[in-house]
């Protein structure tokens, strides 16, 4: 008798096969989002039209929506602050370690 394959019988998977189990998400199921109101539709529809347009005829001839100005803002303000920081706290580290 052959000791190795019984052996093989009372082990446990290996782990690659449960893994690939378990990376496998469940199939997800199709989702058909509420319809949008009639005058929301209508919104939507025109912003993208003048979107494309926009791309084709040049970017800059149509303004753009106030969010995305208000958001490039502040992502902005968001970068200054930050580059700010980061040059006050190496200056601060340099000047502590010369310190020691």
């Amino acid at each position: 008798g052959d000791l190795t394959s019984d052996d093989d019988e009372d082990a446990p998977p290996p782990a690659t096969t449960l893994l690939s189990h378990a990376r496998q998400p469940p199939a997800p199921e199709p989702q058909n989002p509420p319809p949008l109101p009639a005058a929301v539709q209508c919104t939507v529809k025109e912003y993208f039209e003048r979107r494309n347009t926009a791309r084709s005829n040049g970017f800059w001839d149509v303004p753009p929506d106030p969010w995305s100005l208000l958001l490039l803002w502040w992502g902005m303000v968001e970068l200054c602050y930050c580059a700010g920081f980061v040059k006050w706290w190496r200056s601060a580290l340099l000047s502590s370690l010369t310190a020691q």
